[in-house]
């Protein structure tokens, strides 16, 4: 399985507690497969918002999305390249990749390299994520997961 590096490539000024709470999220959620962290770093009726408009919301969900893309794609490579944040909110520019070789999402592997691009901006009070909102190309992920 590949090591997934959350260090930003390109160092942060001030390390503040929205970037704290951002980078435990995609070192623990993504990098160590933690779903746990999860619940620990999530609030209950937390709202996201992915592209399309598609909304998750609380835990629950965002858990099963989770355990779909590790099914997936079970060797995801998650790196952070850029981190911008203030007090309560932090925009993380990221990269992964990975071969689509598990079944999740209710499709077939097709054994394809995936390689994704994106920024996720998160919202924090009291140290847990309230909003999120990620902004990638989820139309063409699904289609190259499905063989198109």
């Amino acid at each position: 399985m590949a090591t997934s590096d959350t260090t930003p490539a390109f160092g942060m000024s001030k390390i503040t507690p929205a970037s704290e709470v951002a980078i435990q999220w995609f070192r623990e959620v993504w990098s160590n497969r933690n779903s746990e962290a999860i619940v620990r770093l999530m609030a209950p009726d937390a709202k996201g918002r992915l592209e399309g408009g598609i909304e998750v919301n609380g835990r629950e969900q965002f858990q099963d999305f989770h355990r779909n893309l590790l099914h997936s794609i079970p060797d995801l490579s998650v790196r952070l390249l850029r981190l911008m944040s203030d007090e309560k909110e932090a925009c993380l520019h990221w990269e992964a990749s990975g071969t689509h070789s598990g079944y999740g999402f209710g499709l077939k592997p097709t054994g394809r390299q995936i390689h994704m691009e994106g920024m996720t901006w998160l919202c924090v009070e009291d140290g847990i994520i309230v909003k999120g909102w990620d902004c990638w190309n989820l139309d063409r992920f699904f289609k190259e997961l499905a063989g198109q």
